[in-house]
């Protein structure tokens, strides 16, 4: 506030005082933005763990066979997005960080099993050769399944690296 008609300004607010003023460390400032990374990667593979299993419930009652990797890796995707979560609420604790990307990775596996052993392209090609309508909706929709496996296989790697990043960032130096 100003005192009446008075145009000194108090000493230290032009910004002379810099080399006194304290700093946040590097190694905080990089916790804080791998934290906040996380916490948008979390979010999003809580959408494609929701999505996936969406649309493996919809395939099932459609007449598919339930494959029981992909109900795994829902399951384990699912384990690490509540593990993530909890991870964050409590100020990313280390030992939670370790399940979280423990469960991650499982759920990873467990995710690129499909497309490694080639179920993808055999059913694919399958259903290319034949040449009916119905057949043809299938293979959009097999195509659509390979693409949302891909999709939140990059999600949580990249959410891996982000959760190594703030693993590394809050360890302690020995």
């Amino acid at each position: 506030m100003r005192r009446g008609g008075s145009a000194v300004r108090p000493v230290g607010t032009d910004g002379s005082d810099f080399s006194y003023r304290m700093t946040v460390d590097d190694k905080y400032r990089r916790a804080a933005h791998a934290r906040m990374h996380l916490r948008r990667f979390v979010a999003i593979q809580t959408a494609f763990v929701l999505f996936k299993a969406l649309w493996s419930t919809l395939m099932t009652l459609n007449g598919e066979p339930l494959e029981m990797t992909t109900v795994c890796a829902c399951i384990f995707g699912g384990a690490s997005v509540l593990v993530g979560t909890l991870a964050l609420k409590t100020g990313a604790s280390p030992h939670l960080l370790k399940l979280y990307l423990l469960l991650t990775g499982t759920s990873i596996s467990l995710s690129l099993l499909p497309i490694i052993s080639g179920r993808f392209f055999a059913e694919w090609s399958d259903e290319w050769q034949k040449s009916s309508k119905e057949n043809r909706n299938k293979v959009i929709l097999v195509s659509l399944e390979a693409v949302q496996e891909a999709i939140g296989i990059l999600v949580q790697l990249l959410s891996v690296s982000k959760a190594l990043s703030l693993s590394n960032s809050i360890a302690r130096k020995k």
